[in-house]
């Protein structure tokens, strides 16, 4: 939102502009590793205009990975120098758009893969990085989906060329990532799905799909 308001009158007769204050909002920064007291709330983010094929989203959503407690205890090097704004995935509604966006409009629901500052309340990425998303899908549903499903895909498809007939151990079963792969796996016909669980994740409704189950 721009505001704007009239200033005194100089002395030779003409008004002053006045800028409004830079725009900003609160996101989850990452100062330090180590425990959760390394993760602070900022409200001084500074938010920036879209550039020329950029999009700002408003987030609804983010995800929470793995890999992101990791890089808090400093054992993921993927994360850059500190400090800075953890969250590979988040979903929301697209606030503006830059220069040379076509195919993306204000007001559209997506779900978004920055890589990196996902935990704020606005985020500006390249619109290559940012897919629409459906009405019956929720927020939250929707961020859930890239880091998991993308790995799980190509671990199934890239490196172990899952075909129909195959048989398939996948480890941690009932996690993020294995209950992406359970679900993939059985898009394949004649596919038999083993898995492994700890015993308190053996009730997941994924890891009861495998044909043969293993608690550790």
């Amino acid at each position: 939102q721009t505001i704007s308001f009239s200033a005194p009158m100089s002395d030779e007769g003409s008004t002053a502009a006045q800028q409004a204050p830079p725009e900003v909002c609160q996101a989850i920064w990452l100062v330090g590793h180590g425990g959760y007291d390394k993760l602070q709330v900022k409200a001084d983010t500074p938010v920036k205009a879209p550039g020329d094929g950029e999009v700002q989203i408003a987030v609804e959503a983010c995800g929470l990975n793995f890999a992101e407690l990791m890089m808090r205890q400093g054992l993921y090097k993927r994360g850059g120098n500190l400090p800075y704004v953890p969250g590979f995935e988040c979903s929301g509604t697209i606030n503006s758009v830059g220069e040379n966006v076509t195919e993306l409009k204000v007001g559209q629901r997506v779900v978004c893969v920055p890589g990196r500052g996902s935990w704020s309340e606005k985020v500006v990425l390249k619109a290559d990085r940012v897919f629409p998303i459906p009405d019956s899908m929720s927020f939250e549903e929707a961020a859930a989906i890239p880091v998991n499903y993308i790995t799980a895909y190509m671990m199934l498809f890239d490196v172990a060329h899952l075909r129909p007939g195959k048989k398939i151990l996948i480890h941690m079963a009932a996690g993020g990532v294995g209950t992406a792969a359970t679900q993939l796996a059985r898009t394949v016909d004649d596919v038999t799905i083993f898995g492994t669980a700890s015993a308190g994740k053996v009730s997941c409704v994924c890891f009861s799909d495998c044909f043969c189950k293993f608690c550790y």
